[in-house]
Parts: structure tokens; C-alpha cells; sequence
């Protein structure tokens, strides 16, 4: 009786392991299968504007991040170039930008940190970038 009460315990033990890394290799590949509203990276937003803003949510000193990343801050904001759905699109209501200047659909403007990846899910914003520096061809 005992050896038959050990080998199904035996067989479900090796049962749950199974399970449970199959379970484990199913998440790893879709962390969505378990939390499908589970926050994602926007990719409409320049890598080094995502690193500001996490280094913002984590209480790391944002100034010195902006200073080694060549960004201007500001009390709070950075700035940005909007990439605009279209030419004629406006520029979203509601997130603190400031704009500075606008050519067609290229929108350089002052945005709250925070407000950057809510900004970018807005159906006008394209994509949101760091300003690039004019280089003189010779």
C-alpha cells in the first residue's frame, strides 16, 4: 500500500513541476497571457525620452540625466519634437505642451516629463523625439 501511495505521489509531484514550467515558458514568451492590460513600452517614443521618464518615475535626479543626455529641462519639462499625424492635425489638448515652433506636421514644443508617454498615446502624436542638431555640410 505504501509503495503504491508513493509512486502516486511520486507521478503527481512530477505532474505539478511539468505543469509549472510549461506555465513559466508560456508567460516568458507573453506576459500578456496572464496580464493583458499590463503597461507596454510606447514605441512611438524616442529610447532616450523613455529612459527620462523612468528615471523620473524611479526618483532619480532627472537633471543630471538631462545634462548627460544632451536634453534641455526646465522646471519640470522637456523638450520635444511632436510628430503630428498630419499637417492640419492639432496638437493634443490636455498635457502641458508648450509649443514653441511648427513646421507642417513637426511640432517642437516644452512638455511635462510625466505627461510624455500619455501624450504619445494620443491618436494625433505620431511620435515624440529629442530636437536634432542642424549639421553643416561642406
Amino acid at each position: 500500500m505504501w509503495k503504491q501511495l508513493r509512486r502516486v505521489l511520486i507521478y503527481a509531484i512530477s505532474a505539478v513541476l511539468a505543469l509549472s514550467v510549461l506555465f513559466t515558458i508560456i508567460v516568458a514568451q507573453n506576459p500578456t497571457f496572464i496580464l493583458p492590460y499590463a503597461a507596454k513600452e510606447p514605441d512611438n517614443v524616442e529610447a532616450v525620452l523613455r529612459q527620462l521618464v523612468e528615471t523620473r518615475q524611479r526618483g532619480g535626479d532627472v537633471e543630471a540625466f538631462a545634462q548627460t543626455h544632451n536634453l534641455y529641462v526646465k522646471e519640470g519639462m522637456v523638450r520635444v519634437v511632436i510628430e503630428l499625424q498630419a499637417e492640419d492635425a492639432a496638437v493634443p489638448d490636455g498635457y502641458g505642451v508648450r509649443v514653441e515652433a511648427r513646421q507642417g506636421r513637426f511640432v517642437q514644443a516644452m512638455v511635462p516629463v510625466d505627461e510624455i508617454v500619455p501624450l504619445s498615446a494620443s491618436s494625433q502624436v505620431e511620435y515624440i523625439s529629442v530636437p536634432k542638431e542642424p549639421v553643416a555640410y561642406s
